[in-house]
């Protein structure tokens, strides 16, 4: 998974940026067969492209906040509660944990969501997340309803990794978002899910976290670093605890 390769480039809004496929059936961007075999004619063209797309993987990738290598308790925003696997609905209908918050929208730019991968110290030397949730639909308010603009419920989600997950938001006046997780990670017979962050960024890269606040007493922990936050945000959810299990 590529990340985020508009942070800081000065990508315009009519621009498309990048975002992750918002369903199974969308490809990932950039995914082409075509540039695989180049004719010999073609060749000086796609190394041109391909030392360009590096230059700018390596901008985005230096724009990126660094990821340190921290206790547990601090690269977890979010931990839900450990679920015995057996008192969940197989079928799956509804989400297990719901998740809702409101962010500053920044007229006339594009707007994405980013899911930012929690990190556990003890697997730092493997490249692996912790706790990222597989199945999960994003819902956004449009006008007066809420709209399925990210569906994942039938599919895993390939594992990110360290990688933060963008999705691209449809313009509106109301940027109130929900994320359902219908499943997390499954593990000796129980169930939970984790990330670090959740935020907004703008096309012109503009960072705004959108900050997890107990709506109900005790179902979440609190990020524990107060930086990049702009705008009011309030999320709610079902209940989670800390600290993670031993």
């Amino acid at each position: 998974m590529v990340p985020m390769v508009f942070a800081g480039s000065g990508l315009r809004a009519s621009e498309p940026g990048y975002s992750d496929p918002a369903t199974p059936a969308e490809r990932p961007a950039f995914e082409t067969t075509e540039a695989a075999n180049p004719s010999v004619w073609e060749l000086s063209d796609a190394i041109r492209n391909a030392q360009r797309r590096i230059e700018q993987l390596e901008n985005a990738l230096s724009a990126l906040p660094a990821i340190r290598d921290n206790r547990p308790a601090e690269a977890l925003g979010f931990h839900s509660e450990y679920l015995a696997i057996e008192d969940i609905d197989p079928e799956r209908r509804e989400p297990v944990w719901t998740l809702e918050g409101r962010f500053r929208e920044r007229r006339n730019e594009d707007h994405f969501l980013v899911l930012v991968p929690a990190v556990d110290n003890r697997l730092m030397g493997e490249n692996k997340s912790y706790g990222f949730p597989t199945r999960f639909s994003i819902d956004m308010l449009v006008g007066e309803k809420f709209v399925t603009i990210v569906d994942w419920r039938e599919v895993d989600f390939p594992a990110p990794n360290l990688h933060p997950v963008i999705f691209r938001l449809p313009r509106t006046q109301n940027y109130v978002v929900r994320l359902k997780v219908y499943q997390g990670v499954q593990e000796d017979e129980i169930e939970y899910f984790a990330l670090a962050k959740i935020m907004s960024i703008s096309a012109t890269g503009i960072l705004q976290q959108v900050r997890p606040e107990s709506g109900r007493a005790g179902y979440e922990y609190p990020p524990t670093e107060p930086t990049l936050s702009d705008g009011p945000a309030l999320w709610t959810g079902s209940s989670g605890v800390w600290p993670p299990r031993e």
